[in-house]
């Protein structure tokens, strides 16, 4: 298997805003955690998950084009969420 390298860029700018989403490791989790952003017609820049503990624990990365009003309503939105575990916001 041939290992492939490469450099990923998107634009950074003052409304970019990364969020670490952690969430219990049960179907649904993730996509009710997305709706919240959808439901506020946010774009996701970037999007990464993995699972920490098999049906325990999994992990979100998100990088959002928002501003930073909009993003404390979206924070408390995910964080109200029954399999949303805690939420970092790094501005």
């Amino acid at each position: 298997m041939r290992e492939k390298n490469g450099i990923i860029v998107f634009p950074i700018n003052e409304w970019n805003v990364a969020m670490k989403i952690r969430l219990k490791d049960v179907p649904g989790s993730l996509a009710s955690a997305a709706m919240v952003i959808a439901k506020s017609r946010i774009n996701i820049i970037m999007s990464q998950s993995r699972t920490l503990e098999k049906g325990r624990v999994s992990e979100w990365d998100v990088v959002l084009n928002a501003p930073k009003r909009k993003v404390k309503d979206i924070e408390k939105s995910i964080s109200d969420l029954e399999n949303v575990k805690d939420v970092l916001v790094e501005y």
